[in-house]
């Protein structure tokens, strides 16, 4: 598989191809009209340790159905919808803040575990039913809270959270 780095920066990315990681990126579109992440109708691709910002469209895109992954990204300042996605995916720990649209969007149902989206005028978790330990500030995760920060571009918890801390599953068997 291919693999870029945390040493790189780019505006957005289009993947085409099975089989794909990227770790470590981030994709800042400098507030420009694209969506920062697209995967065509692939599969097996992994997402992790991304952080997709500043789009005047949507974080991450993709209507396949087939099996793809988001592992430990952040997604924030998106004029879209944070995620657009299909039933095959997987999510794993994501943040998505400061969403214009929906936080996750998604016209199937894939499995998202641990995840945290804040600050969105839609739905945070839109036709999301298959939610392990997702904490929204609107009713539509299965934790309700309204979380704290530690600062603005900062996206671990204040320690005043009690709500949230705590509550996420152990990954260590998926």
């Amino acid at each position: 598989p291919s693999v870029l780095g945390s040493l790189y920066t780019i505006n957005s990315i289009v993947i085409f191809c099975d089989n794909i990681v990227i770790d470590g990126l981030v994709v800042n579109a400098g507030h420009t009209p694209t969506d920062c992440i697209i995967i065509s109708d692939n599969q097996n691709n992994v997402i992790k340790n991304c952080i997709v910002t500043n789009t005047t469209l949507s974080g991450i895109v993709s209507t396949t159905a087939k099996t793809n992954y988001l592992i430990n990204d952040i997604i924030s300042n998106c004029s879209g919808d944070g995620a657009s996605i299909g039933n095959g995916f997987i999510i794993y720990n994501l943040t998505v803040t400061n969403c214009g649209g929906f936080a996750i969007d998604n016209s199937e149902h894939p499995t998202i575990v641990n995840t945290i989206c804040q600050n969105h005028p839609n739905y945070d978790f839109h036709n999301s039913l298959n939610l392990t330990n997702c904490i929204s500030q609107d009713s539509t995760g299965n934790i309700q809270a309204d979380l704290v920060f530690v600062s603005g571009e900062d996206f671990h918890l204040a320690a005043n959270n009690s709500s949230a801390i705590g509550t996420a599953s152990v990954l260590t068997n998926d």
